[in-house]
């Protein structure tokens, strides 16, 4: 989801919770020049539940992901994840997860829901990142991720003007790409063992490339989003939960509501990362997971999982 859009769903979860939260050999046309990069572009469309893909033939290995939000009549964003099933499980089951993760609904009984998705989620699924851009922003580049392997990956937006929606299947197939990761500046860590945080090693300029990567034990995502300059993260965890006291929308003298400048690389399962590129202009920006809490349904911003970035 856009961070609007995140933030919407976040916010009436919130207060209601103070109130009362991959096998075969290489297809045919298949590039097997080991040799080169691959990358595919994601263009999606209508209200969101619809792609189009230049090429799902890929191979196992390093895939730049590039992906334009050609949502209409009005752009509405795109929220994209790479998604493999792990064996035994059904592509229903997933999307009914999805769905429980992003549903406007703050009622207890829709929190329970999110923590079970989440939970849920981690057994059932392997989430490789993907990218959010909306509309014809620069701030999101590409997002280059892993394919551990052969078989099916499914390509699925969040943001959708209904539910969750399967909108392409990369089949993976032939020998490893080794080439295609870009040089990176830093490293986002995403979760630290079993405690919920992020955390920035090296610097993020403007313009750049960090790595994602997910250290702790279920799945996160990363959402970039641009405050007022000289917000800390102090502010950000007091602007939260004064939203959860007194409900949406609270005073925003940071802007954490009311930002225009968002971007992020979505979700990714524990153990594994991609290289995220963006954009962005220079300033303070805060760094955040939007997944549902797996015991309180709460999106782990509200809890604390967020970190304040100069980005330049």
């Amino acid at each position: 989801m856009m961070m609007k859009r995140r933030l919407g769903v976040v916010a009436s979860v919130a207060t209601l919770v103070i109130a009362g939260s991959l096998a075969g050999a290489a297809p045919a046309g298949a590039d097997t020049d080991q040799g080169r990069a691959q990358s595919v572009l994601i263009t999606v469309t209508g209200s969101g539940s619809h792609a189009r893909i230049s090429n799902d033939d890929v191979h196992p290995g390093w895939l730049k992901l590039k992906i334009q939000d050609a949502t209409s009549p009005k752009p509405i964003g795109a929220n994209i994840d790479v998604i493999q099933l792990r064996h035994g499980y059904r592509l229903s089951r997933l999307m009914a997860d999805l769905a429980a993760e992003v549903a406007q609904n703050s009622t207890p009984a829709a929190l329970a829901a999110a923590a079970a998705a989440t939970g849920d989620l981690n057994t059932i699924a392997v989430a490789l990142g993907g990218g959010d851009p909306f509309d014809k922003t620069p701030f999101f580049r590409s997002d280059t991720i892993w394919l551990p392997g052969r078989g099916d990956y499914y390509v699925i937006n969040t943001a959708t003007s209904t539910l969750p929606a399967v909108v392409g299947v990369l089949e993976a197939r032939g020998r490893t790409v080794w080439q295609g990761a870009p040089d990176h500046s830093g490293t986002v860590s995403l979760g630290n063992g079993s405690t919920d945080t992020i955390t920035l090693t090296g610097h993020m300029p403007a313009k750049g490339t960090v790595r994602v990567r997910n250290n702790g034990d279920g799945v996160h995502l990363l959402a970039i989003s641009k405050v007022a300059d000289g917000t800390t993260d102090a502010e950000v965890s007091a602007e939260y939960m004064s939203f959860m006291t007194n409900g949406f929308p609270p005073p925003d003298p940071i802007g954490l509501f009311s930002s225009t400048i968002n971007t992020g690389s979505d979700a990714v399962s524990p153990g594994h990362a991609s290289l995220f590129s963006y954009n962005l202009p220079k300033g303070t920006y805060v760094l955040q997971c939007f997944v549902a809490d797996d015991v309180t349904g709460i999106p782990h911003a509200f809890m604390g999982m967020h970190l304040i970035v100069h980005i330049g």
